[in-house]
């Protein structure tokens, strides 16, 4: 997950991508256990809007009723987890979905058209707990939504053996980020998936002011991968 410096959080900003939370002394997230040499890091506390991050950490801000979907090409869908977990890095990656969505009944589907992978260029910072955009590469990533009307589904890595799975600070990041985008896309759905090798997990707003709900599976034209 992050780590920072008391001068500016080192993680995808609240403008765009995940905001994470900074450590405490002592402390790590689940996935990402200390390692010799990490600093300690001061609390933040995020926000709290309709989805507040202890309401998603304990499961309330999660709507059950409701289910959410990612159909992609199994083409783009290779792209990008080769993209987010190539061989041999210990790096966190990123990528942006951006897809066409429908609701049909309880369903939300959002429909991949195109992928964006983040290079090196497009980072401020780039580590193995954390990610910093430049500012020109969010706005160029809104302005794309923005002007295409598609939805975004925001998707990073988590390197090593861990089972996939958004951490605390991934969903402190959320409840403070999901409702500024969605204010600048006009209340579009997003999305927000996490890779690791042994699969993904991930959420999706979707109505006015709406808690979080679950995205369970990733479907391509030849299967149908359900979140770990």
């Amino acid at each position: 997950t992050s780590s920072a410096m008391a001068r500016r959080p080192r993680a995808f900003r609240p403008h765009l991508l995940i905001a994470r939370r900074l450590r405490a002394p002592g402390e790590c997230f689940p996935g990402h256990p200390r390692t010799p040499g990490d600093r300690a890091q001061p609390h933040r506390v995020a926000p709290i809007y309709s989805t507040s991050y202890s309401a998603l950490q304990s499961g309330s801000g999660v709507v059950p009723e409701m289910n959410a979907r990612i159909r992609v090409s199994t083409t783009m869908l290779d792209r990008v987890r080769q993209h987010l977990l190539p061989p041999g890095s210990r790096l966190e990656h990123g990528a942006f979905l951006f897809c066409s969505y429908g609701l049909t009944e309880q369903t939300m589907t959002f429909e991949c058209v195109e992928v964006m992978a983040m290079q090196p260029a497009d980072y401020l910072e780039q580590a193995t707990d954390y990610l910093e955009l430049r500012d020109d590469t969010r706005a160029r990533l809104i302005k794309r939504a923005h002007d295409s009307g598609l939805a975004i589904v925001e998707t990073h890595s988590h390197p090593g053996p861990y089972p996939a799975a958004l951490s605390d600070a991934d969903l402190e990041g959320l409840a403070t980020f999901v409702p500024h985008v969605r204010w600048r896309l006009k209340n579009r759905p997003y999305a927000a998936l996490v890779f690791a090798r042994s699969g993904f997990d991930g959420l999706a707003w979707i109505g006015n002011d709406s808690p979080a709900t679950q995205i369970s599976r990733i479907e391509t034209e030849s299967s149908h991968l359900p979140a770990t």
